[in-house]
C-alpha cells in the first residue's frame, strides 16, 4: 500500500513546483510493486492530475511578445488555434491594443466627419510648434528641403524647359544618388540653401541644346553652371576667398595655390 506521503492521496495535492510531466516521471520511476498500484482506486489519480492541471497554469511561466515580461500562463487568455493552447499576449496587453484600436477607429470617424476642424487645430498645433521650438524647426525644415531637393530641382527644370522650348524627360532616380562634391570644382555641394550660394548643387545640361533629358543631366556647383554659361571653361566668374569651401580629399580644386 502506497504510504501516506504517497502523491496518490488526494488529501495530501501536489506540492506548488509539481507539475503533470513531473508527477508522471515519478509514477514511472517509482520501485514500488505493480499490484500496490492495482490496488488503488482509478478516482484518486484523476483528481490529483485535475489538481495538477490547474497549478501547471499557475506556475508555468512564458514571455509577452508585448511587453517581453514573463507571467504564469494564467495572465494568458487561451486560444485553441495555436500550438500553446495560449496567445502570444498577455491579457492586459491584449486588452489595451483593442482599447486603442477603439479609439483610433472613433479618431478616424471623427476625422472623416469634420475634416475642417482637424486642420485648423494641426495648423494651430504647427504654429505652437514653431513658436516654441524655433531650433527644431529650423532643423527640421533644413532636413525637409535636402530630402526633397531632386524633386524640387525635377520640378524647376520641368518649368524652365516649358519656358525655354527645350525638350524635358528625366526624373529624379537619374541624378540619384546625389553627389557630395561638384564634379567639376571639387568643392562640398550644398542642399539645404545656406551658406556660401556659389556652392549651392544645380542642374547641369551637359550638350545645352539637347534640353532636360535624362543622361544629359548632371549635379554640379552652381559656380561651376554659372562659368559654363558665361563660356570661361570651369573658372570661377568671381575670385573667392579659399576658407569658403570645402573641397573633396582626393579630388584637385581651382582654389589650389590661392
Amino acid at each position: 500500500m502506497p504510504t501516506p506521503h504517497s502523491p496518490l492521496y488526494p488529501e495530501n495535492p501536489s506540492l506548488p513546483e509539481w507539475s503533470v510531466v513531473n508527477f508522471a516521471f515519478d509514477l514511472n520511476s517509482t520501485d514500488s510493486e505493480e499490484d500496490s498500484f492495482d490496488d488503488c482506486s482509478q478516482e484518486p489519480l484523476q483528481s490529483i492530475k485535475e489538481i495538477l492541471e490547474e497549478n501547471d497554469a499557475e506556475f508555468r511561466h512564458r514571455t509577452c511578445t508585448k511587453c517581453k515580461q514573463s507571467l504564469p500562463l494564467s495572465s494568458f487568455s487561451k486560444d485553441a488555434h495555436t500550438a500553446s493552447g495560449r496567445r502570444a499576449r498577455c491579457k492586459k496587453c491584449t486588452q489595451e491594443s483593442e482599447d486603442r484600436e477603439k479609439s483610433n477607429e472613433r479618431t478616424r470617424k471623427s476625422r472623416a466627419n469634420n475634416p475642417e476642424r482637424y486642420r485648423k487645430r494641426n495648423r494651430l498645433n504647427s504654429r505652437v510648434f514653431r513658436e516654441r521650438h524655433p531650433e527644431r524647426n529650423a532643423v527640421a525644415k533644413r532636413l525637409s528641403r535636402i530630402k526633397h531637393w531632386a524633386t524640387t530641382a525635377v520640378s524647376r527644370c520641368r518649368l524652365r524647359a516649358k519656358n525655354e522650348n527645350l525638350p524635358f524627360g528625366f526624373t529624379k532616380e537619374d541624378i540619384s544618388p546625389l553627389p557630395e562634391f561638384c564634379p567639376v570644382l571639387g568643392v562640398k555641394l550644398i542642399y539645404d540653401g545656406k551658406g556660401e550660394r556659389r556652392c549651392w548643387a544645380s542642374i547641369d545640361k551637359i550638350i545645352p541644346s539637347v534640353g532636360y533629358v535624362s543622361g544629359n543631366v548632371r549635379v554640379i556647383s552652381l559656380s561651376a553652371n554659372w562659368a559654363k554659361s558665361d563660356g570661361i571653361g570651369d573658372l570661377f566668374p568671381v575670385r573667392l576667398k579659399r576658407k569658403s569651401f570645402v573641397s573633396a580629399p582626393d579630388q584637385p580644386s581651382l582654389f589650389d595655390g590661392l
